[in-house]
């Protein structure tokens, strides 16, 4: 078995913290409210939820390990009135079957590998990861916000 090294380490810490704030986020909401937007140029909580599990599995990918996403074309896309949007349950199963996978890939990277760009893909798997982690926490800032439109208390951290 290889030994985590301080990179990786340091890459799970971080999404395990956000992954937290991601079960957090669920508290109170129901799959009516989670589609409610405060107007048409704001997304709603079951998108952005949704979203966020979504590129957990494309990150996964682009580093070297192979999941599905049986919602890419629905939370890779802007939010259109025509789609049917998976209940928050699906969401969270598709989140932590995605965060299982990635956490174990990116314990797998050596610190040599964490440093090697990933042919065909135009940079290194810690450049990915750390730009994901990037686009998780900006995220969650917007998911802070749905929650106050919907007068939810405000998102907790831990």
């Amino acid at each position: 078995m290889q030994t985590q090294t301080s990179t990786a380490s340091a890459y799970t810490d971080m999404f395990n913290m956000q992954s937290g704030i991601f079960n957090n986020a669920l508290d109170g909401i129901n799959d009516k409210d989670a589609v409610k937007r405060p107007n048409e140029q704001v997304n709603h909580l079951n998108w952005l939820l949704g979203h966020l599990a979504t590129c957990r599995l494309m990150l996964l990918n682009l580093i070297g390990g192979k999941a599905a996403d049986p919602y890419f074309n629905i939370y890779f896309k802007a939010i259109s009135g025509e789609t049917k949007y998976p209940t928050l349950q699906e969401i969270k199963d598709n989140w932590d079957f995605a965060t299982k996978l990635l956490i174990e890939k990116i314990e797998s990277i050596t610190e040599e590998e964490m440093e090697t760009e990933i042919p065909g893909k135009g940079g290194r798997p810690k450049d990915f990861i750390s730009f994901f982690i990037y686009h998780e926490a900006y995220h969650l800032g917007q998911i802070g916000y749905a929650r106050k439109f919907l007068g939810l208390p405000v998102l907790k951290s831990n």
